[in-house]
């Protein structure tokens, strides 16, 4: 049996995996936000939250804003070292202050970690050794709820698309689509 017929034999299974996502507070100055603090802070928050991850912050840019009130928001950039492209953080206002609280709206997903997760599920329904491969990038940035999509593939060269969805929460499913022979 080869993994497209394991696969339209078999229904797929749903996986789940945690992921912290940043939540923090900063202070900033009356009259408007000391940017360089709030960049700092961010990329303290970030290194903190992601070191498990294996990865630093390399740059922050937050644009500056005219006329914050509480409630105003404004999203910064974020750059990490094995990150090709940035992970956004939105920044709100929360008092009359102007201190801001800040949060991830990217997560933040090791794809080995992903594509190992994947391929033990699969190999352990198919009874074959399926290799997973979810791109180059060993870190990925993902809007909570956004799809990605990884290509699963048998000993015998068969493959299949998995697509893989994400929740708010860091967690992933996916399911899998064997492809066209």
């Amino acid at each position: 049996m080869n993994y497209l017929e394991a696969m339209i034999r078999r229904p797929h299974v749903i996986f789940t995996a945690g992921l912290a996502i940043l939540a923090s507070a900063c202070s900033v100055s009356v009259g408007g936000p000391d940017y360089a603090k709030l960049e700092g802070s961010i990329s303290e928050e970030v290194n903190t939250a992601f070191a498990s991850f294996d990865t630093t912050t390399t740059d922050v840019e937050c644009p500056e804003q005219d006329n914050l009130d509480v409630g105003s928001e404004f999203i910064c950039t974020v750059q990490l070292s094995d990150l090709d492209g940035d992970m956004r953080v939105t920044v709100e206002v929360v008092n009359d202050d102007l201190d801001v609280e800040f949060n991830t709206l990217d997560l933040l997903y090791d794809m080995r970690k992903v594509e190992t997760a994947i391929a033990e599920d699969q190999s352990t329904q198919s009874g074959l050794d399926i290799a997973v491969d979810c791109g180059e990038d060993r870190l990925q940035a993902v809007e909570g709820g956004a799809p990605f999509e990884c290509t699963a593939t048998d000993p015998d060269g068969f493959t299949a698309t998995v697509e893989v969805v994400t929740d708010n929460e860091g967690n992933i499913t996916w399911t899998v689509t064997p492809d066209e022979v």
